[in-house]
């Protein structure tokens, strides 16, 4: 960046990472953390992830100024007066020179020690360094250490270090500056920019109360979010990088201005999953819903199963911890999470452990955030030292992996105290209990058999801890000895393995510095995602996939891994091969003493094994079978059980759980009544409803009866307490009895009063299949009802000439189309029908009648049958004794047991249907009528069929001429 603010890439291209020396953008860097320049203008950069040094000529031209891996993740870099470059390891807690010669020595601390002893060289202990600062005033270095600033006086003739310690702010210190007047800044991960005069810190510039922002103003009104870099310039100016906006600040004459970049809004106070950015996210846990936590810096996010992110407890607006619901509660420095059987989530928060309930609910369950120490006992009065892991057992217990070497265990008292490793002594053996060492245990998850899995950080292996008596061993690795190998124990090879998880498929993964996920089978450890080494931040498969700073691992009963990268502020999500069986159940919530049916979705896989890894207390209850795919299991205590199944097929293992959660023994049903608003016809839409007292979470299903106290017909569909009452579901002039059947939650069946309702009497009109136009003398009846019943007809296209009132009406038909008849038969409840006969023309010119002896003309049984929507055309004239000049034909036309009900017709043009019936027919009945069909020039007559496939037959009686 020039001094107008301009900004190029001076080496390296952005998104490519890996190792190249080159000019400007062929040059390859991994992981670049700190920088140096010197008087000659030649930039050194610590390469992280490469484990090398690097310079930059002012031309841009990149070497190597030590071979790959010479140093343990190189931080700080920083270069002295005469050429010496000074090196800080983190995970090695040593600062070492490279002299211009190219020797190597130590300077200060001892290689895989940490701790925080002031003294000379080897004997000096060092922290988690950050950055390095060569104060040319002095001739010493800066150290930007953990919690402190220390500062490290050289012997110019052997370039050792004497290291004291010049303030301790209690906050993490990201790097420190000095000015030309010898006052020291520093960045911290607080927000603020801290100044330190005569070994006391105060507040420069941001707020304190530690409010996170990006606005620019006066030293006291501006806000930063994650000041990770800060450098001083004469005339009293200081240059802040910050990482949580990704901008360059200048602060000069009491106020901040920002001199480059953008400020993101990174943070998840809502949107979806493809529009949120978090700040820092440390770790996630899945819960039974299916929903993601997230630990994001100062907040708890949501991520729901259709992807909307939202704040589930804390705030970007507190740093201070303090308990609360939601966004009322704040937390100091969120790192992993764990989550229990119920959903309750925990926290590691600085220096405590929080609990969050399934409503946002947070407490501070076991010691004090900004209190450090390794005491035990009960909720706060406990105190942790940095905790790193947190898993929860089956039974409830927290177990803690704290930074003072141990592992520490919270039982649902709250009571804190140690299950393995001695406090404040780092190693590596194996042992029982306080016989084994660990060196920064991490990231911790049980398996179904209740071993608890560690990954040791500073050790670089996975260890396991068989319970109950704590017997620590080596999983996989070999303490001391990084790399990224994969093999069999201990020939395999991590490098400050961060968290582990057991997966859906019952195996061990590891989230890995090398920028990879692992996976442990047995003791056998291969590298599933990811490429060692390269970071970056591509989706894709295996060892496509790139992370940049992978964190915290979870894992779904769906086959899913999400895991927290950090510095490319996201949660990913990868999918674990392996089958898809997963475990059901019929209810998870059954009444006691109920049987619940297990099974698998989808049922893919050819073995199981099922198992109770969770039971009250007194509980005796046993699965039917623990190797068949469907058993049965019936919860004898009213608590939550946990069963797990171990799913196997050709495509792999998938381990998943399930919880039954009976409810309490279920009350009796003291009384069902059934009762009946409006009407009681059947066609009337009145509601019946029933009313049920006690019974628990009960079941309805209405029926009827055709008689009182007969046999109930059940209603399809009918299952709520409220039915709609239809005519359609009852049977045609008789009487019905309305009942409700209750079942209540344990299994009991109780059934209503009757309530009585009417279906109204038969109303089902019989009429002729046609009639002529204008013909007089036409006939229409119904079923006669009761004494009282009452008949209502009506007509359209025609006039009723006599029987209105009555069961059977004589009408006169209209000139041409159809005739509409329809009647209401009233006896009790009203019933209406309707029917369409139609009118066809009298046959033109005919003037006598002359019978033949009926002779069947037409039978499509000797053929094919009439399919729907066909016409066929039949020869008359010259058969059956009727002439070829006949003009019509009386006949008998006859329709054999149709599937379906419909209609023919019968004219004379195949080509000009009249569209109107001959013949109507009903489903399963053979139908038969007479009819005078009209004839073509040649003698002939078409049928059309409208309706199920059928067989027509036609008798001829006579013909007119």
């Amino acid at each position: 960046m020039t001094p107008s603010g301009v900004v190029t890439t001076f080496a390296g291209r952005e998104g490519a990472s890996g190792f190249a020396d080159g000019r400007g953008a062929a040059a390859r860097f991994d992981s670049p953390e700190g920088i140096a320049v010197d008087d000659r203008g030649y930039v050194y950069v610590a390469d992280s992830a490469n484990g090398r040094i690097r310079v930059i000529s002012p031309e841009g031209v990149v070497t190597s100024l030590t071979p790959a891996y010479a140093f343990n993740w190189p931080d700080g870099v920083a270069v002295d007066n005469v050429g010496n470059v000074y090196v800080a390891e983190v995970t090695g807690h040593t600062v070492r020179v490279i002299r211009p010669n190219g020797a190597v020595s130590l300077v200060a601390g001892s290689a895989g020690v940490s701790g925080t002893a002031d003294g000379i060289g080897a004997a000096a202990r060092f922290g988690n360094i950050f950055s390095l600062t060569w104060n040319r005033a002095t001739g010493e270095l800066l150290v930007a250490e953990s919690d402190r600033i220390r500062k490290i006086t050289i012997d110019r003739a052997t370039l050792q270090g004497t290291v004291a310690t010049v303030a301790v702010p209690g906050n993490y210190v990201n790097a420190v500056t000095v000015d030309a007047s010898g006052v020291l800044y520093a960045a911290v991960s607080t927000s603020v920019v801290l100044r330190v005069s005569g070994g006391v810190a105060s507040i420069y510039a941001g707020s304190q109360y530690h409010l996170q922002g990006s606005n620019d103003g006066s030293l006291d009104a501006a806000r930063f979010i994650f000041p990770s870099g800060i450098a001083a310039a004469p005339g009293g100016v200081l240059y802040v990088v910050d990482f949580g906006t990704t901008d360059v600040r200048k602060l000069a004459g009491g106020f901040v201005t920002t001199i480059a970049g953008t400020p993101v809004r990174y943070g998840s106070s809502g949107g979806t999953c493809d529009t949120t950015q978090f700040r820092y996210p440390t770790d996630t846990v899945v819960d039974s819903h299916g929903n993601v936590f997230v630990a994001d810096q100062l907040v708890i996010a949501k991520i729901t199963p259709a992807c909307q992110v939202q704040v589930f407890a804390g705030s970007y607006d507190h740093y201070v911890s303090h308990d609360g619901t939601g966004v009322n509660a704040a937390f100091s420095s969120l790192g992993t999470l764990a989550i229990d059987a119920n959903d309750n989530l925990y926290a590691v928060d600085a220096n405590a452990i929080r609990k969050i309930t399934p409503a946002g609910v947070v407490t501070t369950y076991a010691g004090v955030a900004d209190q450090s120490g390794s005491a035990n006992g009960n909720g706060i009065n406990a105190r942790f030292s940095s905790p790193f892991g947190i898993a929860v057992d089956a039974s409830g217990n927290v177990f803690v992996a704290d930074q003072n070497h141990v592992i520490r265990k919270i039982t649902t008292s709250g009571d804190v105290s140690l299950v393995a490793g001695a406090v404040g002594q780092q190693g590596s053996s194996d042992g029982t209990a306080g016989a084994a060492r660990f060196n920064v245990p991490a990231g911790m998850a049980f398996g179904a058999d209740g071993t608890l899995y560690v990954a040791d950080y500073m050790n670089d292996t996975i260890r396991k801890i068989t319970m109950p008596d704590a017997v620590v061993s080596t999983l996989a690795g070999s303490p001391g000895q990084w790399g990224w190998t994969d093999g069999t124990g201990a020939s395999a090879l991590f490098d400050a393995p961060s968290d582990v998880v057991i997966g859906s498929d019952g195996r061990l993964y590891v989230s890995d510095g090398n920028h990879v996920i692992r996976q442990i089978v047995g003791n056998v450890v291969s590298t599933v995602a990811g490429r060692a080494r390269q970071s970056g931040n591509v989706d894709g498969t295996g060892q496509i996939a790139r992370f940049h700073t992978n964190g915290g691992l979870s894992a779904d009963t769906q086959g899913n891994l999400y895991i927290a990268d950090v510095a490319a502020y996201n949660v990913r999500r990868a999918r674990l091969p392996g089958i898809d069986d997963v475990a059901t159940a019929s209810t998870t919530t059954p009444a006691l003493h109920t049987t619940v049916q297990l099974g698998t979705a989808p049922a893919t896989a050819t073995s199981w094994q099922w198992s109770i890894v969770r039971r009250p207390s007194g509980s005796t209850a046993e699965l039917s079978s623990s190797i068949s795919r469907t058993p049965t299991f019936a919860p004898d205590v009213a608590d939550v059980y946990t069963l797990m199944l171990r799913a196997e097929g050709a495509a792999g293992v998938r381990y998943s759980t399930i919880d039954v959660a009976p409810t309490d023994p279920c009350s009796p049903i003291a009384s069902v009544v059934a009762t009946l608003s409006g009407s009681s016809c059947v066609a009337s839409g009145s509601t019946a409803t029933v009313n049920v007292s006690g019974g628990g979470a009960v079941t309805y299903q209405w029926g009827w009866r055709s008689v009182s106290a007969g046999t109930i017909t059940p209603l399809p569909g009918k299952t709520s307490s409220a039915y709609t009452i239809d005519a359609a579901d009852f049977g045609a002039g008789s009487p019905a009895y309305l009942v409700a059947t209750v079942t209540s939650e344990c299994g009991v069946v109780t059934t209503s009063n009757e309530v009585p309702v009417s279906t109204g009497p038969s109303a089902t009109i019989s009429a002729s299949s046609n009639v002529f136009a204008n013909a007089a003398d036409n006939y229409a009846s119904v079923s006669a009802a009761g004494a009282s019943a009452t008949y209502a007809w009506s007509i359209t296209n025609g006039t009723i000439s006599a029987g209105q009132g009555t069961n059977r009406i004589v009408y006169t038909a209209g000139a041409s189309g159809e005739v509409v008849l329809s009647v209401t038969v009233t006896d009790g409840c009203p019933t209406t029908s309707e029917v369409h006969v139609p009118v066809v023309p009298r046959p033109a010119g005919a003037s006598m009648l002359y019978l033949v002896t009926p002779c069947r003309v037409f039978d499509s049984r000797n053929g094919a049958p009439l399919a729907n929507h066909s016409i066929r055309t039949v020869a008359i004239g010259g058969s059956c004794g009727v002439p070829v000049d006949a003009r019509s034909i009386a006949a008998n036309i006859t329709v054999v047991a149709p599937a379906t009900t419909g209609w023919v017709s019968l004219f004379p043009d195949a080509n000009n249907w009249p569209g109107t019936s001959t013949l109507n027919y009903r489903g399963g009945k053979t139908r038969a009528g007479n009819a005078i069909v009209s004839l073509n020039a040649s003698g002939q007559l078409a049928l059309k069929n409208e309706g199920s496939s059928v067989n027509v037959l036609i008798d001829v009686t006579g013909y007119f001429k």
